[in-house]
């Protein structure tokens, strides 16, 4: 009876020890893979997709995720300088 009662506490176990192995990996890996990591390419470029209606500049990304955060920005009318861009829209092409 006890080898079959011993088997049994690392099955009640193992729930808990995956469940702060996972915590732990989502702690530390916060910095690196967060959601709001690449925030600081979609803002800017999301006000200056509202402000022009020019969608060139980060088209990797759809232009929802970009404007609806910055709509929030649009309430303080940014000046934004627009001519280098339109000078050079692909700086890395054109080199």
């Amino acid at each position: 009876m006890k080898i079959f009662r011993l088997y049994f506490i690392p099955v009640k176990l193992a729930p808990w020890f995956l469940l702060i192995v996972f915590a732990l990996i989502c702690l530390f890996s916060i910095h690196y893979k967060s959601v709001t990591v690449d925030e600081f390419s979609h803002f800017p470029s999301g006000i200056y997709n509202l402000v022009t209606l020019d969608w060139r500049m980060d088209r990797e990304s759809p232009p929802l995720i970009k404007c609806f955060p910055a709509l929030t920005a649009l309430i303080t009318k940014p000046e934004i300088d627009v001519q280098l861009f339109k000078n050079n829209p692909n700086p890395v092409l054109s080199s």
